[in-house]
């Protein structure tokens, strides 16, 4: 079983292992198949590297906390989301508490906290639409540029494209608000 690991904006580091540390980071609400194209990245490289691979996500959705007026209605919820990432070969479900301190770190600051909080982290795996830190101020760009400092490697995924449509959990919602339940199934793999 796939161990969950809270973690919370504080000095404390998570010294829950001694390998090198691989993760993919995200929402993951859905767990779609671009989350999945994510998640298998970080998988591989935690295996060239005899490592081992994380999932690192957000509770509450970050959006709860930045646009508390405009509800998000999620795919899954949280038990479901963890039962459907413990199918992966990851030791870990990192399971951040984003907050509004949390939320208003900076780019650097957010990858700074990722170095503190994490020594072995040696790679992270990412999509190619990631926005990250106070106001989603950093991109994949930036993302490689902060963690170049640290020595840490980004590996950006390009975004899965099915029937010339984007694979997003944002697309995903609109599908099954409109009632095509069908194709939002395809998206999300099952």
């Amino acid at each position: 079983m796939v161990g969950v690991v809270e973690t919370f904006f504080d000095g404390e580091v998570c010294d829950f292992t001694v390998e090198p540390l691989c993760m993919s980071i995200g929402t993951f609400d859905g767990v779609h198949l671009g989350h999945r194209k994510l998640i298998s990245t970080a998988v591989e490289q935690a295996k060239v590297c005899n490592g081992i691979a994380a999932a690192y996500t957000f509770r509450p959705h970050p959006t709860a906390i930045t646009h508390p007026d405009v509800p998000k209605t999620m795919i899954y919820s949280f038990e479901e989301k963890y039962k459907i990432l413990e199918s992966f070969s990851l030791a870990h479900i990192i399971e951040q508490k984003f907050d509004g301190q949390f939320s208003k770190l900076s780019p650097e600051d957010f990858i700074a906290f990722l170095r503190k909080k994490f020594p072995t982290l040696c790679g992270i795996c990412v999509g190619e639409n990631f926005k990250f830190g106070h106001n989603r101020g950093g991109n994949a760009k930036i993302l490689m540029d902060c963690a170049e400092k640290f020595s840490i490697a980004v590996t950006i995924v390009p975004s899965l494209v099915m029937d010339g449509e984007r694979v997003s959990s944002s697309r995903i919602r609109e599908l099954l608000r409109g009632g095509d339940t069908a194709k939002a199934r395809v998206m999300l793999g099952r």
